[in-house]
């Protein structure tokens, strides 16, 4: 919510009562540097809504979330996870720039290159390399690529004639 409340330039100190970032913040432990003790989709949600609203993060928070990307460059949306997933990669690496990450890091380059591993021949993206491709996985790797500064209509990101782009609109319902 406070994200969505940062978006409309609304006070998040103030709504119905509410202060959103002190909410926010109150989930915050200092000695795992964690905003949730086992959800790292959950932290990163966190993380970028307390950026949005122009708020600082501890660094602790945004090392928890370096230290736990996967060899492979990707991460899982459990703390300590084995998996490695498309979803939580996307919101990492749309979150990392708002937290003072450079998009040329080590870090943001390998969650780019998991992306282009595991991005399917439709141009899409699935939670694992093994599932059909989604709109919500696909949609949080194209925002994520974006946010990391990279082209997604260009290589290594278009397969034949298709692109994430493409794989994302021919999934949206006839009804809009």
């Amino acid at each position: 919510f406070l994200r969505a409340v940062a978006a409309t330039g609304q006070d998040v100190h103030h709504v119905n009562g509410v202060d959103l970032v002190a909410r926010v913040s109150n989930y915050y432990n200092p000695s795992t540097g964690l905003y949730h003790p086992g959800h790292l989709y959950y932290h990163t949600l966190a993380v970028q809504a307390l950026r949005l609203a122009g708020q600082p993060v501890p660094a602790p928070a945004v090392s928890a979330i370096l230290n736990l990307q996967h060899p492979t460059g990707g991460w899982e949306w459990r703390i300590g996870g084995p998996l490695d997933e498309v979803d939580t990669t996307g919101l990492i690496l749309e979150t990392l720039p708002l937290a003072a990450v450079s998009i040329t890091s080590t870090t943001v380059m390998s969650a780019v290159s998991f992306l282009a591993t595991t991005q399917h021949a439709d141009g899409g993206w699935s939670l694992n390399a093994t599932g059909a491709t989604n709109s919500n996985s696909t949609a949080l790797a194209l925002a994520g690529l974006l946010t990391a500064g990279r082209n997604p209509l260009a290589a290594p990101f278009v397969r034949g004639q298709e692109t994430p782009l493409s794989a994302l609109l021919a999934l949206q319902a006839a009804d809009g």
